[in-house]
């Protein structure tokens, strides 16, 4: 299913970014933890479709992220309903919102993230580790979560240059010391030749790029279990409306000239 967004991107290009392999940790009001607003219905659409047609590549859990998901669903019925009421009311044992509706009571994770439009993951320690336990990711760039369920973070972004000698700790720690009640948000972006959220790539070069990809991602610990919930928020803009900014075209410019060669190779952007 194909995203058109619109306004402001939450992220644009930074002038002179070097490195995409940093953390830009923000801490994140919990009133604003998870962003229903736009497009709900579209991302509903796109899920209800993968699930139906390729969930074992879109939903994977462990059975002993469990209790997890309950906390979880728990929690955002309490978010939504409180925190997002012009949307979302609940009637008994049931989450109401626009047209939809879903059993409240009993949902586990893949029925949760239907209700709202991040995808969703659960990230529990296992000794001094981050274990990738569960999660509903629709709106991947070319990756799948049935290759990275039941990984050890460092595992999970084996691709990322340098990640395992750069951020692998520095992530681990951050984890540890998350609080509940105290999210937190950082922005990720990428180049996309279409504004399909399910990104299976291709080779291309940044010549052929049409969107501009932002992820809002964000990080909240569960107080009773203490999995970490990493929710992404996905955004494509049409690039060449960005790009008749001057000042947004010469910063993205500057950091496709500047990024390390393995870096572009991951991003898939010209050497």
């Amino acid at each position: 299913m194909k995203l058109t967004s619109t306004g402001t991107p939450h992220y644009l290009p930074e002038p002179g970014q070097q490195t995409v392999l940093r953390l830009g940790i923000q801490p994140l009001a919990p009133a604003q933890w998870l962003q229903p607003e736009a497009d709900l219905e579209l991302f509903y659409r796109h899920k209800t479709a993968l699930y139906q047609t390729r969930l074992k590549d879109v939903c994977q859990s462990l059975p002993s992220s469990n209790p997890a998901q309950a906390e979880l669903r728990d929690l955002m019925l309490e978010h939504l309903i409180t925190d997002h009421s012009h949307i979302y009311s609940r009637n008994k044992d049931r989450l109401v919102w626009q047209q939809f509706g879903a059993d409240a009571a009993h949902a586990d994770l893949q029925q949760c993230a239907l209700w709202v439009a991040e995808d969703l993951c659960l990230l529990e320690q296992r000794a001094d580790r981050f274990i990738l336990t569960a999660g509903s990711v629709c709106s991947a760039s070319h990756w799948k979560l049935s290759d990275k369920i039941g990984l050890e973070l460092g595992a999970v972004h084996a691709p990322v240059p340098d990640y395992q000698t750069t951020l692998n700790e520095r992530v681990n720690r951050l984890l540890k010391k998350l609080q509940p009640g105290k999210p937190l948000l950082r922005y990720n972006w990428s180049l996309q030749p279409d504004n399909e959220l399910f990104w299976e790539a291709g080779d291309y070069s940044s010549l052929d790029a049409k969107f501009w990809r932002v992820e809002r991602q964000t990080l909240r610990k569960l107080p009773r279990t203490g999995a970490v919930v990493f929710g992404i928020r996905i955004f494509l803009y049409p690039l060449d409306t960005l790009l008749r900014d001057p000042a947004i075209a010469h910063n993205l410019q500057q950091v496709l000239a500047n990024l390390p060669a393995q870096e572009k190779s991951y991003k898939n952007l010209p050497q």
